[in-house]
C-alpha cells in the first residue's frame, strides 16, 4: 500500500520516518520551507530510544505532482 502523509511536523515526520524504516512505501508532502528542504536533502532525523537515526524519505512540496496513493494521512 502506498501512503501519503501531509505535514512533516512532529507527528507526520515521526510516522513517516518509522513507516519508511519498516519498509512501507511512504510519500511525505509539506509546504515549501527550510524545514522541508532540509528533510529533502538530509532525510528525517529521529531519536529511537538512545539512538539518533537518519532516514531517507521522499518529500514533495507540490501535492499535485505525486503519484496515486491508497491512503492519505493529514497531520496538521
Amino acid at each position: 500500500m502506498k501512503i501519503a502523509i501531509m505535514g512533516t511536523g512532529a507527528m507526520g515526520g515521526f510516522l513517516g520516518g518509522f513507516f519508511t524504516r519498516a519498509g512501507a512505501d511512504i510519500i511525505l508532502i509539506n509546504h515549501p520551507s527550510e524545514h522541508a528542504r532540509a528533510i529533502q536533502q538530509n532525510g528525517l532525523t529521529i531519536l529511537d530510544g538512545q539512538e539518533i537515526i537518519r532516514i531517507p524519505v521522499k518529500l514533495y512540496l507540490k501535492p499535485p505532482t505525486i503519484e496515486p496513493v491508497q491512503l492519505v494521512l493529514i497531520m496538521v
